[in-house]
């Protein structure tokens, strides 16, 4: 259940069709994986490749931009 609680503060950085790329505290991207999930603004997203350093990314599907 999502808490509205916000622990971390990251940036979009890039859009490329259906993949968002973030930036986020590198502690916050150590513990993400490829199939995490995470919470970004309300919204639970998986991660669909291993974090690089302040870096992960996420593929936003047509229904959740629809909404």
């Amino acid at each position: 259940m999502f808490s509205g609680i916000i622990t971390h503060v990251g940036k979009l950085k890039k859009i490329a069709l259906n993949q968002y790329t973030f930036t986020a505290p590198a502690s916050v991207c150590k513990k993400l994986n490829q199939s995490s999930s995470i919470a970004i603004n309300g919204i639970c997203l998986t991660v669909i490749a291993k974090p690089r350093g302040d870096t992960f990314c996420v593929e936003i599907i047509p229904e959740t931009l629809e909404r």
